[in-house]
């Protein structure tokens, strides 16, 4: 029986580690999936790459990236230090890819090998840091000599509230420019667990 009792996205995952740890978590089709334990300790090597990048509770953390498992380790490592994750959609025009990273005074941008190009042209003094999702290269940063070390743990511990601010999702801007829709941890995790009522999981 799992325990619900704490809907952030941090607990959540816990809870599946601790249950199904040597169950396939995420893959690429026809490849060798990750296990949920192999999955969080990735996100704590991811973890340990943005305290090395100076990244703290509150600043936003832009994702641009096709499908992939490297998306969903980002995805939790970000939030699980109180950061909030800006996930784009990978179809954004270049244009709306501006408009959302200049908006969400995003500090930092994991990104995709493929959709590079759309911020090649992108100047903007807060955005400090571009990371490579495919392989969590540093691409760019104002922390010399930092880079991504698999196995590595975080410094220290955080604390995630229910309330937490995770994400900020941006619309396709049908009426204009995207607009940003503010999720809490107990927001999505809350979802999450409902759906398991729909559906047997």
């Amino acid at each position: 029986m799992q325990d619900f009792s704490i809907l952030t996205l941090p607990a959540l995952l816990q809870q599946s580690v601790k249950k199904y740890g040597k169950r396939p978590s995420v893959a690429f089709v026809n490849e060798t999936p990750l296990t949920y334990a192999e999955f969080d300790k990735q996100r704590l090597s991811v973890i340990s790459l943005l305290e090395k990048l100076k990244i703290q509770s509150g600043n936003r953390v832009a994702l641009l990236s096709t499908n992939m498992p490297n998306w969903g380790i980002i995805y939790v490592a970000i939030v699980s230090i109180v950061a909030i994750v800006v996930p784009i959609l990978p179809d954004f025009s270049e244009n709306e890819v501006t408009n959302v990273l200049n908006h969400s005074e995003a500090e930092a941008i994991f990104i995709s090998q493929g959709l590079n190009s759309k911020i090649e042209n992108f100047k903007q003094d807060s955005l400090l840091h571009r990371i490579l999702i495919d392989d969590f290269s540093v691409l760019e940063t104002n922390s010399p000599g930092v880079h991504f070390e698999e196995g590595l743990k975080p410094l220290k511990e955080y604390s995630v509230d229910e309330d937490d601010l995770a994400v900020i999702i941006y619309t396709s801007g049908t009426t204009g420019k995207s607009k940003g829709v503010m999720l809490t941890h107990k927001n999505i995790s809350s979802n999450a667990v409902a759906s398991m009522s729909v559906q047997e999981i």
